[in-house]
């Protein structure tokens, strides 16, 4: 289960004055200095290895982190961020339950889902989740009582 955008504009929206900080899968923290330096609808049209066509699309949000490291953002300036992305979000079929990637190059440029968002001590805390891969293919023909299909 991974957290849509309904869910991560109301988290923000409760403490707007809360430092926001992101954490990585492995435990470790998005330095605190980061940039959220872009937001987009992302929409992907695509076969599966079964020959069914699939759609999806998502919020993909940038975070960077850069030399200044005294930047900080809170939840009030990440929501002011996100709300002027409207010209492009407005594209995804139905924005309030779409999923909400983060993309962020730690080693390498990777992309993770929000896992969780919890609230302490004056943080709103973002924990991202590994990306997995799936055949979509085999999970259908799983679903439907068959073996694999590949």
């Amino acid at each position: 289960m991974t957290i849509q955008y309904q869910a991560l504009i109301e988290s923000l929206s409760k403490n707007p004055q809360y430092r926001v900080e992101f954490y990585l899968p492995n435990g470790n923290q998005v330095p605190a200095h980061f940039h959220l330096t872009d937001v987009g609808s992302v929409f992907r049209h695509f076969i599966d290895c079964g020959a069914q066509v699939r759609n999806e699309s998502y919020v993909q949000i940038q975070l960077w982190h850069g030399t200044d490291t005294d930047h900080r953002l809170n939840a009030d300036t990440v929501l002011k961020i996100l709300s002027h992305s409207g010209v492009v979000l407005d594209k995804l079929p139905d924005l309030q339950s779409a999923d909400v990637i983060l993309e962020y190059k730690d080693d390498v440029p990777s992309q993770y889902p929000i896992a969780r968002i919890e609230q302490t001590d004056q943080v709103v805390k973002i924990h991202l989740q590994a990306s997995e891969t799936q055949c979509l293919a085999a999970v259908r023909h799983q679903q439907a009582g068959g073996g694999s299909c590949c």
